[in-house]
């Protein structure tokens, strides 16, 4: 058995090994999957007929907001000065990542709110039926769906791209 002894594990040495708290991984985490949800439902509808704007899509709206504030909610727990979070979003700076994080995220907010409008099924066609095959063709009809999937595409990419989000 070969033992290895380091000096790093030292507390005297390296005080701070311990730097990430639960946080951090979370809001990574659930940026992370918030982004690749966003990503792959703008790439499914720029490959072929887009998913129904009645059937799921408004679910997974809501799973998106739900855990994007989950993951909000744990970036500002992690914060160590949590009275100056408002500096954030008075200034950008482009050579922080942090401003950048915080920009992308004052976008993607209401991009999600407005997938939740363009999903509504009022939203949809006049006339539509309200089965699957009604919503599908709502779907492939409705410029709001086509726009707010479009434009998660690319806030998805931002986001899921962004230095601050791991």
């Amino acid at each position: 058995m070969i033992e290895i002894t380091t000096t790093r594990a030292n507390p005297l040495v390296d005080p701070l090994l311990h730097v990430w708290a639960w946080q951090i991984p979370v809001y990574c985490s659930f940026g992370g999957l918030v982004a690749g949800i966003m990503v792959l439902l703008g790439g499914f509808h720029a490959l072929g007929p887009p998913p129904a704007c009645g059937l799921g899509a408004r679910p997974a709206a809501v799973a998106r907001l739900a855990l994007l504030s989950l993951g909000m909610a744990a970036l500002f727990l992690d914060l160590e000065h949590k009275q100056a979070v408002w500096r954030l979003y008075t200034t950008f700076q482009p050579a922080s990542p942090m401003s950048w994080g915080a920009w992308i995220l004052v976008a993607v907010y209401p991009a999600l709110a407005l997938v939740l409008v363009a999903h509504a099924p009022r939203h949809c066609a006049a006339g539509c039926p309200p089965s699957p095959r009604g919503a599908m063709r709502c779907a492939r009809t409705s410029p709001r769906c086509a726009r707010s999937r479009r434009t998660n595409l690319v806030l998805g990419a931002m986001l899921g791209s962004t230095p601050a989000c791991c």
